[in-house]
C-alpha cells in the first residue's frame, strides 16, 4: 500500500522498528508490539515480535488490478498473552491492525515522521506454549461490501446506475434501441405497477416496453410515469393494462390495378417509415376524356392487424389543375382477401398537404389496399400528383405480466467535491462509487483531488460510460471491472487515501532517479510470449433488453507482431465491455495509447516489456510507492537486454517490505 508520507527521511545505518497496534473490535483500545522495545507518543511498544514478516503490495498494469498480501506476526508469549486475545474480557478478532515504520531511535514524542505502512484486521489467532501467532488480512474500504445495496420493501434491488441515457420517443419500428436502461418490477397497487428505478436525473420520465420482433422500444400509453416513491425507494408507475401502441410498416407491396394514364414511381418510399420520402402517382399521361382513372396498391404486413386496430396513409396533392376531384381510400383485407374494413373515402379538390386517411379493422387483417382515383370532367390541361408519404398500421398491445420497463433516466451524480453533475465518464464512476458508496473521502484540503486524478481526468476525457447494474456483486469486483474497462488502477494507502495510476502516453520526468549504488541483486526479465497479442476483438454497449448481446464491436490486428516473433496463428483476445461505450479505440500499436481501450492495452501487450527486480538498499528510497515512475543510470549491467536505460521510464509495480529491507519490481512503460 502507498505510504502516508510525512517528513520521514531515513538515512543509512538507521534501524527500522515496526510499531504494531492490535485494536479491540470497538476501537476503545489496542495492544502494542514491536521488534524491539520503544516508546512512541507515550505508548510503550513491547519488543516481542520474533519473526521477520513481510508486506507485499502490487499492481498489474495489464489487468489494471491492485493487491496486498496478508501478514503473519509471531509474538513471544512470556506472560500468558494468549489469554488476552480470545475468551477474555475484551474482543480482538476482526479488530483493526495498524503497522507503522519507525526509523527514529529512543523515545519518540509523536507520529509526525512515522508513516503507516499497513492496515489490516485480525482474522485468527493460534498459539503453542510460548508463541502466539496473529493472522492478519489486509483491510480495504470495499471489504464485505456488496452492491447495489438499496432494496424495495419487496426485496427487489434498486439498480446502481452510471452514465447518460438518451432513449427516443419514436413509435416507428425503424427506431433504434438507443440508450435505454432496464428497470425491474417491484410491486402492484391500486395506482398501477411500480418499477424500482434507482437513481433518477429527472423528476418526470416516460418509460417504454421492448418489442423483440422489431428490436425497438415503445412508450406506454396513458397513466403517469412521474418519479414517485414506494416506501423508501424511487419508482416509476405504469397502468396495470400495460397498454402500448406502435407503428409498423408493411413488408412488401404490389400493384393490383393501374390505368395507363397514371405513372407510379418510387413506391418503396411509401413504407420506409420516413415522412421525408414519398412515392408518386402522376396524372395524366397522354390524352384523357371524361372518366375515372384508378390505381390500387396492396401492402402486406408481417403480423395480423387485430379487430379495432388501424391502418393509415399520409399523402399530399400537388400540381392540381382541372381535375374534378381525387379520391383516396384504404381497404383492409383478411388472409382470404375478404374485406376486413373499409375506410372513409378522402376527397381532394385542390392541392393539400399532410392529409391522413385511416381504416379500422372489423376483422383480423393481414394487408391493406390503397385505392387512388382521379376524376376528370372537362377542361384544358388536367394535371395532379398524389405524393404518398407513408402507409402503416398502428398496433395496440397489452402486456400485464411485465418484468422490466425501460427508461432514459440518467445515473448517479459525481458526489465528490459536492458536485451534482451526472457521471458520464468511466473514471468518474469509479471515484463517485468510492466517495458515495464506500464512504471514502476523496476530497483533499481545499480543491485537492486524489493523487494522480488530474492526469487521469485529462487522459480519459472521452472515455464515456453507461452501466446499469441490476444484480448484486462484491464491491471489489465492481471496482475491478470499472478499472479494467477504464484503463487505470486505484490503490488505497494504509491510512485510506486513494491513488490513481495509469500508463501515460509519454514521460518527461520521474519520481525517483536511481543508480547501481541504490540497488542490489538486480535481475532482468521480460513479459512472456504468452502475454503478447496480435489481434483484439472488443464487444461493447450491451443491449438494454437482450442478455449477452452487444451492439458495438471493434476488431484490431497487427501482422508485424506475428512476423517479428514467429507467431504462427493469430493470438486473439476477446473483451466484452459492460460499462465503457466511448473511446473504444482501434489501434494495437498507437502513437497515443490513451486514445482508447484497444490502444491502451494494445500498447502494453504487442511487444515484450522489460521487467526489473532489485533490492533497494538506499533507505532514502524506502518511501517509494506503487505507480511511481523511476529512471536509472550508471547501471550494471549497462543495458536491459539490448535496451538502454537512457530515456527509459519504469513504473513501480511491486514492493515487498520487511524490517530494514525493500524489494521492488519495475516495468518499462516507455512507449513501444
Amino acid at each position: 500500500m502507498a505510504l502516508s508520507k510525512g517528513s520521514w527521511s531515513p538515512a543509512s545505518g538507521m534501524r527500522e522498528n515496526w510499531l504494531i497496534q492490535v485494536y479491540e473490535t470497538d476501537a476503545s483500545g489496542f495492544k502494542s508490539f514491536s521488534f524491539f522495545d520503544q516508546t512512541v507518543n507515550s505508548v510503550a511498544y513491547s519488543g516481542i515480535v520474533i519473526n521477520n514478516p513481510s508486506i507485499r503490495e502490487s499492481i498489474n498494469i495489464f489487468r489494471s488490478s491492485f493487491s496486498v498480501s496478508n501478514l503473519s506476526l509471531e509474538l513471544q508469549d512470556d506472560s500468558d498473552l494468549r489469554q488476552d486475545f480470545l475468551f477474555g474480557s475484551n474482543y480482538y478478532l476482526n479488530g483493526d491492525v495498524k503497522v507503522f515504520s519507525c526509523l527514529e531511535s529512543g523515545t519518540v514524542a509523536n507520529f509526525n515522521n512515522i508513516p503507516q505502512i499497513y492496515q489490516g484486521r485480525l482474522e485468527s489467532v493460534s498459539h503453542n506454549d510460548n508463541i502466539v501467532t496473529l493472522n492478519i488480512v489486509a483491510k480495504r474500504p470495499y471489504d464485505n461490501v456488496t452492491v447495489p445495496k438499496v432494496y424495495s420493501a419487496e426485496k427487489v434491488v434498486a439498480p446502481l446506475v452510471y452514465g447518460d441515457y438518451s432513449g427516443h420517443d419514436s413509435i416507428k419500428t425503424n427506431g433504434t434501441p438507443n440508450n435505454w436502461r432496464a428497470i425491474p418490477f417491484t410491486k402492484y397497487d391500486s395506482t398501477g405497477m411500480a418499477f424500482i428505478s434507482g437513481t433518477l436525473a429527472e423528476t418526470s420520465q416516460e418509460v417504454s416496453t421492448y418489442i423483440p420482433n422489431y428490436n425497438m422500444f415503445i412508450k406506454y400509453h396513458g397513466g403517469t410515469y412521474n418519479n414517485a416513491t414506494a416506501g423508501s425507494v424511487k419508482v416509476f408507475k405504469i397502468p396495470v393494462s400495460g397498454k402500448h401502441i406502435y407503428q409498423v410498416a408493411p413488408v412488401s407491396n404490389s400493384t393490383i390495378t393501374t390505368s395507363t394514364e397514371i405513372v407510379a414511381a418510387n413506391f418503396t418510399n411509401t413504407y420506409d417509415l420516413n415522412d421525408a420520402t414519398e412515392g408518386t402517382l402522376t396524372f395524366p399521361v397522354g390524352s384523357v376524356s371524361a372518366a375515372t382513372y384508378s390505381y390500387k396498391e396492396r401492402y402486406v404486413f408481417d403480423s395480423v392487424l387485430e379487430i379495432g386496430q388501424k391502418a393509415k396513409v399520409t399523402y399530399d396533392v400537388t400540381g392540381y389543375n382541372n381535375v374534378s376531384e381525387i379520391n383516396v381510400q384504404l381497404i383492409l383485407l383478411d388472409a382470404d382477401g375478404a374485406n376486413a374494413g373499409t375506410g372513409v373515402e378522402g376527397v381532394a379538390a385542390g392541392n393539400i398537404s399532410n392529409r391522413t386517411e385511416k381504416v379500422i379493422a372489423t376483422a383480423d387483417a393481414v394487408s391493406v389496399d390503397v385505392l387512388v382515383k382521379f376524376e376528370y370532367g372537362s377542361g384544358a390541361s388536367p394535371a395532379a400528383v398524389v405524393e404518398i408519404k407513408e402507409v402503416f398500421a398502428y398496433i395496440t398491445k397489452f402486456k400485464e405480466d411485465v418484468e422490466f420497463i425501460y427508461s432514459a433516466a440518467d445515473g448517479e451524480t459525481q458526489g465528490y467535491k459536492g458536485s451534482t453533475t451526472r457521471v458520464t465518464r468511466i473514471h468518474e464512476a469509479h471515484r463517485s462509487f468510492v466517495h458515495n458508496i464506500l464512504g471514502v473521502d476523496t476530497d483533499g484540503a481545499g480543491s485537492a483531488d486524489p493523487d494522480g486524478w488530474s492526469d487521469l481526468d485529462t487522459a480519459r476525457a472521452s472515455w464515456t460510460c453507461r452501466y446499469n447494474l441490476l444484480n448484486t456483486m462484491p464491491a471489489k469486483k465492481f471496482l475491478n471491472k470499472i478499472q479494467f474497462e477504464g484503463g487505470f488502477i486505484s490503490t488505497f494507502s494504509s491510512s485510506g487515501d486513494i491513488k490513481y495510476i495509469f500508463v501515460k502516453n509519454s514521460y518527461s520526468s520521474a519520481n525517483h532517479t536511481l543508480d547501481k549504488n541504490d540497488l542490489a541483486d538486480v535481475f532482468f526479465a521480460h513479459t512472456p510470449l504468452s502475454s503478447l497479442i496480435t489481434d483484439m476483438l472488443v464487444s461493447y454497449d450491451p443491449h438494454p433488453a437482450r442478455n449477452k448481446i452487444y451492439r458495438g464491436q471493434v476488431t484490431a490486428s497487427d501482422s508485424t507482431i506475428r512476423g517479428n516473433y514467429n507467431i504462427s496463428s493469430a493470438k486473439v483476445v476477446n473483451y466484452k465491455l459492460d460499462a465503457l461505450v466511448g473511446a473504444i479505440g482501434s489501434d494495437l500499436t498507437p502513437s497515443t495509447p490513451n486514445t482508447g481501450f484497444i490502444d491502451y492495452y494494445g500498447n502494453l501487450r504487442t511487444s515484450p516489456r522489460v521487467i526489473m527486480k532489485a533490492s533497494i538498499v538506499n533507505p532514502a528510497l524506502f518511501d517509494m510507492e506503487l505507480g511511481d515512475i523511476c529512471t536509472f543510470s550508471s547501471m550494471l549491467p549497462a543495458t536491459a537486454f539490448n535496451k538502454s536505460f537512457s530515456g527509459a521510464y519504469f513504473m513501480v509495480t511491486s514492493l515487498t517490505r520487511s524490517s530494514g529491507k525493500l524489494q521492488g519490481e519495475f516495468i518499462d512503460v516507455t512507449e513501444t
